[in-house]
């Protein structure tokens, strides 16, 4: 019996520091992306071995970030700048920050390929949760959702203003079957390490605080 061939989406690829253009080679960020309709994806600094799950032989692929607990930490503004490119179908001045399972980007993050073929893990579980995201062109009100089939999927009414001409600092956790999100002091320090007490602060939601999201994902 013949087997059938297997179908990808999009490979990935190196971008230069500010994602507008192909790179040979893994090239640090610079901090900015002009436009919301400039994407890049980030990973680990390994490499995909045969152990990596739907990686396409010869082609860029890195781990993700494994394990039921870990903690990502962001400071960043999001000014108002309308898409240069003519893809319609893109929304325009909607910067976002999502999380994926690292399986989805190395085949196809949606539906079925050019024949119209599966590509996507969605229905094995693999699903989004978006960090924060405007969600109309040039909105001021950023949210936090999640995305998995099943009947985990949606979001609450907390949401924070979007920085403009300033910055602001985010964390997102994984720990006990939870997603937390929520915008931290202005004082909060990057330091190469995290006290227990601070991630404990982090953690202890609020349920009068409009810029803190709690999200459960099993148990």
């Amino acid at each position: 019996m013949k087997k059938a061939p297997l179908a990808f989406g999009n490979s990935l690829g190196y971008v230069i520091g500010d994602g507008s253009k192909v790179a040979a080679d893994n090239t640090p960020f610079d901090g900015t992306l002009e436009t919301s309709e400039r994407e890049i994806a980030v990973f680990t600094d390994k490499v995909c071995d045969d152990n990596c799950e739907y990686a396409r032989p010869d082609a860029t692929a890195h781990y993700g970030w494994d394990g039921p607990s870990k903690a990502f930490f962001i400071e960043f503004q999001m000014d108002h700048y309308d898409n240069y490119g003519s893809d319609q179908g893109m929304l325009s001045d909607a910067p976002a920050w999502w999380f994926l399972n690292a399986a989805i980007p190395r085949i196809l993050q949606y539906g079925n390929d050019r024949k119209n073929i599966p590509c996507s893990c969605w229905s094995a579980g693999c699903g989004e949760f978006d960090a924060f995201e405007i969600l109309g062109r040039g909105e001021m009100r950023a949210k936090s959702t999640i995305h998995r089939q099943g009947n985990l999927e949606g979001g609450d009414s907390n949401y924070f203003l979007r920085p403009v001409g300033r910055t602001i600092k985010f964390a997102v956790v994984f720990h006990n079957w939870n997603i937390t999100a929520r915008v931290l002091d202005d004082g909060f320090d990057f330091g190469a390490e995290l006290t227990q007490a601070q991630v404990d602060d982090i953690l202890a939601y609020d349920a009068n605080d409009n810029s803190h999201s709690l999200y459960a994902i099993g148990d």
